[in-house]
């Protein structure tokens, strides 16, 4: 096909076609060339308007002038350059005759040569030979892949007609006298075989234009297939949306897909292409639902591809505002409808909508029609995960009906229950002590608080920590400015009024007994001594007091025992100090000890419900449960009471005599647990510093060892009260602590 004589063999028209032997080489090889650079460019995946672009220009350096590719049918598919008008007509002629002007004669000549053409390719198609046209022009058919036809109308420079007989001179000559005549690198002998060969170009370009259409219709099923396994892959709805979204963006070949599906009355964007979360709080996300709210109520799918399309104002605003958070050019919003079904309403709304996206260019046909194909499928995926989804338990259900799950679990499962099944019965069928947890500090059980007795500066700290004091012993000096100035002002009035007493005592011993006068002066006189006299006595009586007061800034041990204050001297030495503010705490370690416990508010009722319960009724004498003495307005009933009450509650016949046990772990000796009695607890919850209220609890402790005997040392207890299933020993908090967070 490259070269000139296999073009001549196409040529069907005798002898007088082929080339001539003298024709040029550098000729022959140009057209080599520009036909072999075209079967190349036609093997190739160009498009079709490049190969278009390429054939016009490779043939117009062979002097091509246009060229027409028709289908089987006459229809053009392909043209370059307007095709020329063929010569005038009788009819031209006529319609010029009758004063038509000459664009309607161009345009008539133009419709004419058109039908010849038309009328040439159709005969060549049919005869399978060359045609040639008046004009000059050549027209090939051509057959390419799946008996699909056409025919090539090639239109060449026109050359000077020369008399065959004519001698060489005369076609010189007549050639050179049409100036308007381009040269043409092909002879006219051989455009024939030049227009064979370009039209098995064209033929071989259709067919690898069919080849790849076929391609691509192959790999779009391909993309279909695996769209359809994988949105009916899940009948969770979540899944469903996203690959539906994830993979119709890929069957499509657009940019983005988002699903949005109606909850609660409204369109939400439930799956983005791409995305892992859906942001539906962003502004993108909240005007493409609006714009697919707007749209869902057309009940009409909207294919946007230009911005200067008419739409509806209502369509049209939100449209806009979602462009301007988008970079898409085009969109689709199309409707997923609910599959035909016997028990389905016709006027159902949709189950949701898909918004296909452009970011480059607009949709082209093959998407368009990919994107209608797509919604059958993702509306039935879309169906069956919506009904799955409401049913109760709908995962734990879809993992029951999996083929493998009890061939694989059946045997465990098995065990699993029956493991249940007996720790459950355990749980309630045996029964343990209920024990209440509490902690709180190891202190001895008389100690006191050594108290501020007025406001002062420590001047002195006269014991360390640890230290044993006896009672009445000087603890710490304190010194107090307004107390030294207040006794400084008393003596300065003394010392007057004791000046102004002897003044007025030696006037009136200086009086003269006798007149009137003297006896009136001595009678005030003796008035203005008692005065002075009183007040003398008044200021005496303070500064004794005062003097007192001086005497209880020395402050002194109230009881025998030893300094549990920490790091007396840093902390108290050269302290300012309020009246009633704690300084130091005494207490006897060799004597008893308690543990003071804080018993939680949530268990403290459990405490509180046996520690005031009733009696039982027994023939032992009665037990005396007066309450506490005035002073201790805090304690509740005897311990004695208590035994009875907290033994009736197990079920157990006591004495008055019991008391009510609980065990103690003091974290300087965790591996060893001491048995306490309950002594005393609080009549009230109180707070501490966290604001956690808490009920305090003492416990009398016999501590034998010295290591034990360590003041404030954490106290871990666990005391009894009552019995219970395991269940509720063990768990009775967990229980609630629900109960508590429960509204109801």
């Amino acid at each position: 096909m490259t070269g000139m004589a296999n073009m001549a063999n196409a040529d069907p028209a005798g002898p007088d076609r082929f080339p001539s032997p003298a024709q040029p080489l550098e000729a022959q090889a140009a057209v080599d060339r520009v036909l072999e650079g075209l079967t190349q460019l036609a093997d190739s995946d160009v498009a079709p308007g490049a190969f278009l672009a390429a054939l016009r220009d490779g043939l117009k350096t062979l002097g091509v002038v246009w060229l027409e590719v028709r289908s089987a049918d006459g229809r053009i598919d392909w043209q370059a350059a307007p095709s020329p008008s063929a010569s005038e007509s009788d009819s031209d002629r006529q319609a010029a005759a009758q004063g038509v002007d000459r664009e309607e004669r161009a345009k008539h000549s133009e419709r004419a040569a058109s039908t010849e053409r038309a009328a040439r390719a159709v005969e060549a198609m049919r005869s399978n030979r060359p045609r040639f046209g008046s004009d000059g022009s050549v027209t090939v058919p051509w057959q390419a892949i799946g008996n699909q036809i056409g025919a090539l109308t090639i239109g060449w420079h026109a050359e000077p007609q020369v008399h065959s007989e004519a001698t060489p001179e005369a076609r010189t000559g007549a050639r050179s006298a049409a100036p308007s005549a381009v040269p043409s690198a092909v002879p006219s002998a051989a455009r024939v075989g030049v227009a064979a060969a370009v039209a098995e170009i064209v033929a071989r370009f259709q067919t690898q234009q069919d080849l790849h259409g076929l391609r691509q219709r192959l790999a779009n099923h391909d993309q279909g297939d695996a769209f359809l396994s994988q949105v009916h892959a899940s009948l969770e709805l979540d899944k469903t949306v996203r690959a539906i979204a994830d993979e119709g963006r890929a069957w499509i070949g657009s940019d983005r897909l988002t699903v949005l599906i109606r909850r609660r009355g409204r369109l939400r964007v439930v799956a983005v292409s791409g995305a892992e979360h859906v942001h539906r709080h962003s502004p993108a996300a909240e005007r493409l639902e609006c714009l697919a709210e707007r749209v869902a109520a057309t009940n009409r799918p909207l294919w946007f591809e230009s911005a200067g399309e008419e739409l509806p104002p209502q369509i049209a605003e939100p449209l806009g505002d979602y462009l301007d958070a988008s970079p898409a050019i085009s969109l689709a919003i199309l409707p997923l409808k609910t599959p035909c079904q016997p028990d389905t309403p016709q006027d159902q709304p949709p189950l949701g909508w898909i918004v296909v996206e452009q970011y480059r260019k607009r949709f082209s046909s093959t998407q368009q029609q990919t994107t209608r194909r797509l919604l059958g499928p993702a509306a039935t995926a879309l169906w069956n995960a919506w009904r799955v989804e409401r049913i109760p338990g709908n995962r734990w259900w879809l993992k029951r009906i999996d083929r493998g799950y009890w061939r694989r679990w059946a045997p465990a499962t098995v065990g699993a229950v029956a493991a249940v099944v007996l720790v459950i019965a355990a749980l309630f069928g045996i029964t343990t002590d209920i024990r209440l947890r509490a902690r709180g500090e190891v202190l001895p059980a008389q100690r006191r608080d050594v108290f501020a007795p007025r406001d002062g500066v420590v001047t002195a700290v006269l014991v360390e920590s640890g230290d044993l004091v006896v009672a009445d012993q000087p603890l710490l000096e304190l010194r107090s400015t307004e107390l030294d100035l207040e006794t400084q002002q008393v003596e300065g009035e003394l010392d007057l009024a004791r000046k102004r007493l002897a003044v007025t005592r030696s006037e009136r011993l200086q009086l003269r007994p006798g007149d009137a006068e003297s006896r009136t002066r001595d009678r005030r006189l003796t008035a203005e001594e008692d005065q002075h006299q009183q007040q003398v006595l008044s200021l005496e009586r303070r500064l004794e007091l005062l003097r007192e007061h001086r005497d209880q800034l020395v402050v002194r041990a109230p009881v025998a025992g030893q300094v549990l204050t920490w790091n007396t001297q840093q902390r108290l030495a050269g302290r300012p100090l309020r009246r009633g503010e704690s300084l130091l705490t005494i207490a006897d370690i060799d004597g008893p000890w308690q543990a003071e416990l804080r018993v939680p508010s949530r268990q403290a009722g459990r405490l509180l419900a046996l520690v005031t319960a009733a009696p039982p009724e027994s023939n032992e004498p009665p037990i005396d449960s007066s309450p506490s003495p005035p002073s201790t307005p805090a304690v509740l009933p005897s311990r004695a009471l208590l035994a009875v009450k907290a033994q009736s509650l197990a079920t157990k016949s006591v004495t008055a005599s019991d008391v009510l046990p609980v065990a103690i772990r003091l974290t300087t000796d965790p591996g060893n647990w001491r048995e306490g009695n309950l002594a005393n607890w609080s009549s009230r919850l109180q707070t501490d510093e966290a604001g956690d209220a808490f009920l305090l609890v003492t416990v009398d402790l016999e501590l034998e060892r010295p290591q034990d005997r360590v003041p404030g040392a954490t106290a871990i207890a666990s005391i009894p009260c009552g019995r219970g299933s395991l269940a509720h020993a063990w768990f009775y908090e967990l229980t609630d602590a629900v109960r508590l967070w429960l509204p109801f």
